[in-house]
This record gives structure tokens, C-alpha cells and sequence, in this order.
């Protein structure tokens, strides 16, 4: 039998008073190891049911949820309500397998029932897994499941390798995020780099792909919830989807500088110092073309985006050595330099002689000892 298949949805603002759930009912009886019901890459936001919240997965099915986004479902009330929870019920009276894998739950209520989010009916065949997913705002007993593995969540779960803590995500309250479409990557519950949910979720448990299409992982490991974070490749504190290429800086969403460069414009300061902290052009050297590069403005003390800022004219007296030999006309020299008249290392070369004394100076600022000879070549 072929699966039902569920991807690239969104359900919302959906009423289940009675025995279902709010957004989204898969009922089926007859096991069978391979997938009865499939639900990636989908959005269940505000929806309310009986049963649960947003999706209801009901009967001996095997089902498969991943990469999707649960925010603000909720249940209580109806007839199923003693077993329901906010987001997804997964009952079960028969043999039946489910696995939600890369899932993000944030916000998701049950006034009554076994959890706030996620909740199922232990299995026979004992194979059902919850993993690799994000679980917050769902109050003191978020999730109940046979087994529960690499879950971040702001609540202690017991299970392997689940971790307590802040997603720290984009902007939580813009799920759809600014162009208003599910599964891009400006998406509100994409994580930062800081997040505890980063490069430590499971390779067994996670898809190979994020809600977004992005390849999983994008960094050193697969990421918990539904997105991978963005990476930052050259470590300059700008990520990689900001750094555009283009060479024309637009905005900080859009850099126009290289992902693989921390300093684009060669200046002495990383990209992320000139978006972030200065407010420079990060693929212009001399940002107000005042005729000091942006770097050297900062570190003597000036503002790089300022042509008034300027720093004054910078002299000083160092103490060289003058270095003198006579040159036959025509002859090719070299000079060169050593610490201890053992080790002689070539300093200048291929200089012909004009049957004078040439002369150079050569600097012994932070020098002990050095010298020098000239040789013929």
C-alpha cells in the first residue's frame, strides 16, 4: 500500500472539537513496516482538537514526521482528551511504529492528557522514536514516548542524550519570517550559531535535508529541530547566506562580500567588525575616502565612516644602520645579514656596480645584534 504523503504544508487556524486533531487526522488500521503516513517539511500553527492539537496519527500505522514546526496548537476537552496532547498524538491499541525525527514544538498546550507536545502509546514492536527535536513553552511534561533521544528543551526529559536549555532561534515570533513563506531560510525558528541545539544532534535519527532543502549537516554535525543552522564558513561573524558575492554592500542581509574571505576588502578588519560593530564598507578599504584605510582608522582612533574624522600626519625617528661598499662597474652584489657571522641570509641581490660606493640603510628597530656584508656574485 503507498503512503500517504504529506510535504511542503501548512495548517492553520483549524477546530477539531471531537476526536481528531486540529490540523490533521491519519487513521489506518493493518501493520506493515513500511510507512503507512509521511509528514515532512509542514507547518501546524493554531490549530485545536480533542485528540491533539495539530496531528493526530491514529490506529496500527507506521509514520514518519520530520523537518516540520509546531507553534501554538493546542487540546483538551472532547473524548480524547485524557489521552490527547498540544501538538501530536500517536495512538496506538496495535502493532505501529513512529518516528518524528528533526521536529521544532515551541508554544504547543494541553489542558488535559499525557504531554504538552508529543505524546504516544508504547508500541509493541517497541521501535517508535523521538528524536532530534526541539521542545519549548510546552509546560513541566512535555513529552511522552517510548523512546526519546537528542531533544533540547527547557524542560528535563529523561531519555539519551537530551539537553536542557535556550534554542536561541532567529526570531521566534516571525515563524514564516520576512517573506512571509514556510521553509526558507529567513524563516523565524531557524537557530543561530550559539544555539545548544547545534552540531550535536544524531546522524542515525536525522534526514538528509532540513525543512528548508539545506543538506544536513551544514557544519561539524546535524542540528536539533527542523532547521540547520546557517554556517559561517570564514569565521568572520557574518553568515554564509548574508555573504553574497557581489562586491556591493546592500545591507547587512545582504554583504556582497565572500563567504570564504574574513576580509574581503583587505583592510585589517573582518567583515562581521565592518557590519556589525562599525558600520563600514565592508568591500571598500577607505570607507569615507579620506585616504586612510578603514582598519588603520580604528586603530589610531578614528571613525572609518567619517571624512572629518581623520587622523593626523603620524612621524617618527628610528635609529638604522648605514652600510657602505665600493662596487666595480658592471660586477653584480649581493648583500647579505646574519645575527652571528655564521648563518648569512641574502638581503638584497643582483646589485651592479657603478665604480662607486654604494650605500644603503637598514633599520635595527627591535634588533640585538645583526651584521652585514656584500659579496660579489
Amino acid at each position: 500500500m503507498a503512503a500517504l504523503t504529506v510535504e511542503d504544508c501548512y495548517f492553520h487556524d483549524n477546530a477539531a472539537p471531537s476526536n481528531g486533531g486540529g490540523g490533521m487526522i491519519a487513521y489506518g488500521f493493518g501493520y506493515q513496516p513500511t510507512p503507512h503516513c509521511i509528514v515532512r517539511r509542514s507547518l501546524f500553527a493554531n490549530n485545536s482538537g480533542s485528540g491533539s492539537g495539530g496531528l493526530l496519527l491514529y490506529g496500527d500505522l507506521t509514520s514518519y514526521v520530520d523537518n516540520s514546526v509546531f507553534v501554538s496548537n493546542s487540546s483538551g476537552g472532547g473524548l480524547q482528551s485524557a489521552n490527547a496532547s498540544g501538538a501530536i498524538r500517536a495512538f496506538t491499541s496495535a502493532p505501529g511504529r513512529f518516528w518524528i525525527t528533526n521536529c521544532t514544538f515551541s508554544g504547543n498546550t494541553n489542558t488535559r492528557g499525557t504531554a504538552g507536545a508529543v505524546s504516544a502509546s508504547p508500541p509493541s514492536d517497541g521501535n517508535s522514536i523521538f528524536a532530534n527535536s526541539i521542545v519549548i513553552g510546552s509546560g513541566s511534561n512535555p513529552v511522552s514516548f517510548p523512546t526519546i533521544a537528542f531533544v533540547l528543551s527547557d524542560q528535563t526529559i529523561a531519555g539519551t542524550s537530551n539537553v536542557v536549555g535556550t534554542p536561541t532561534f532567529e526570531n521566534s515570533g516571525s515563524p514564516l519570517g520576512t517573506d512571509g513563506i514556510f521553509g526558507t531560510r529567513d524563516d523565524g525558528f531557524m537557530l543561530t550559531l550559539t544555539s545548544p541545539g547545534v552540531n550535536n544532534a544524531s546522524t542515525a535519527y536525522a534526514p538528509s535535508t532540513d525543512v528548508t532543502n539545506a543538506i544536513r549537516p551544514l557544519g561539524a554535525g546535524p542540528d536539533r529541530g527542523a532547521y540547520e543552522a546557517d554556517a559561517d564558513t570564514d569565521g568572520d561573524g557574518i553568515l554564509d547566506r548574508f555573504e553574497t558575492g557581489t562586491g556591493i554592500y546592500v545591507s547587512p542581509t545582504d554583504t556582497g562580500t565572500s563567504p570564504t574571505q574574513s576580509d574581503t576588502d583587505g583592510d585589517g578588519l573582518t567583515d562581521g567588525q565592518e557590519v556589525n560593530t562599525y558600520a563600514s564598507n565592508p568591500n571598500i578599504k577607505d570607507s569615507d575616502g579620506d585616504g586612510f584605510e578603514d582598519g588603520f582608522e580604528v586603530f589610531t582612533g578614528f571613525n572609518p565612516t567619517s571624512s572629518s574624522s581623520t587622523p593626523e600626519a603620524l612621524s617618527a625617528m628610528l635609529t638604522a644602520v648605514e652600510f657602505r661598499f665600493n662596487a666595480a662597474n658592471g660586477v653584480s652584489y649581493r648583500i647579505e645579514s646574519s645575527p652571528d657571522l655564521s648563518a648569512w641570509t641574502t638581503v638584497e641581490n643582483n646589485i651592479t656596480g657603478t665604480g662607486t660606493t654604494i650605500v644603503r640603510l637598514y633599520s635595527i628597530e627591535g634588533v640585538n645584534r645583526k651584521f652585514y656584508r656584500a659579496r660579489r656574485n
